[in-house]
């Protein structure tokens, strides 16, 4: 098998998961390929756009890994978890109605959490003040980072939860393979085994490889959303770990 590697886009994970490639004698390429082997298996680790790139390319050819994009859509996968997901709460609009509706969503909140209903990254999820409601959608509109966001894009709103700390897991279907904190304090022995219960109950599986965001909040641990093992970071986790278990495919 050979790894597909988009340059400068997750920084020192890259260079930890080429060492984890050359530690195994896994075969890499940095950048799209020329060629590739009729048959072969490719794992992409990118951007989503690096990813279509090289599925345009030669995904006739070979088996790059999957991706099903429509699996990460927020309103599809949300229904599988009911009262475990943490913006349980939420409504859905497109984004030319957001700035109309500042007055009437949730009106005891002064600030609302906004995500893209979409499994790409069209903007990353955030937290707006009503104050500024929209000023704050016109400077997440004009970011570099945001792209295709159109009028009738559909948009998450929820209200703001208190959360403690964050975790994500890296799943092989059913599998854990590892996980890792992002935000908060080191990982407990009761987290550990929290989002162990997380992996063994859940019965959605979007794609070969995926990743599962966790919230610990107050009073128990909710699912924030599910996104591609291609394209998010995998932050602290053992990336020997994970590249045993893909090559083992």
């Amino acid at each position: 098998m050979i790894f597909i590697l988009q340059d400068k886009v997750f920084g020192e994970e890259t260079d930890r998961l080429i060492a984890a490639l050359e530690d195994n004698g896994v075969e890499y390429h940095i950048g799209i390929p020329n060629s590739v082997y009729a048959g072969g298996y490719y794992f992409v680790r990118g951007s989503i756009e690096f990813y279509k790139e090289f599925d345009s390319s030669f995904g006739e050819y070979c088996d790059p890994e999957s991706l099903c994009l429509g699996n990460y859509v927020f309103s599809k996968y949300s229904k599988h978890f009911g009262p475990r997901l943490l913006n349980d709460d939420y409504v859905i609009l497109p984004w030319w109605k957001l700035y109309f509706s500042d007055s009437y969503l949730f009106p005891e909140s002064e600030s609302l959490f906004i995500r893209p209903n979409s499994g790409e990254k069209i903007f990353t999820g955030t937290t707006l003040t009503k104050k500024w409601w929209k000023q704050e959608l016109d400077i997440i509109k004009n970011l570099p980072s945001t792209y295709g966001l159109t009028d009738e894009t559909l948009v998450v709103v929820s209200t703001v939860k208190e959360i403690i700390a964050e975790y994500r897991i890296f799943m092989k279907r059913d599998k854990l393979i590892d996980f890792s904190i992002y935000e908060g304090d080191e990982i407990s022995m009761g987290d550990a085994a929290a989002l162990r219960f997380w992996a063994d109950s859940l019965d959605f599986y979007p794609d070969r490889y995926y990743t599962v965001d966790i919230a610990k909040t107050p009073k128990s641990y909710k699912l924030i959303e599910i996104n591609s093992g291609i394209s998010a970071g995998w932050y602290d986790m053992d990336y020997n770990k994970i590249v045993e278990e893909i090559k083992s495919e």
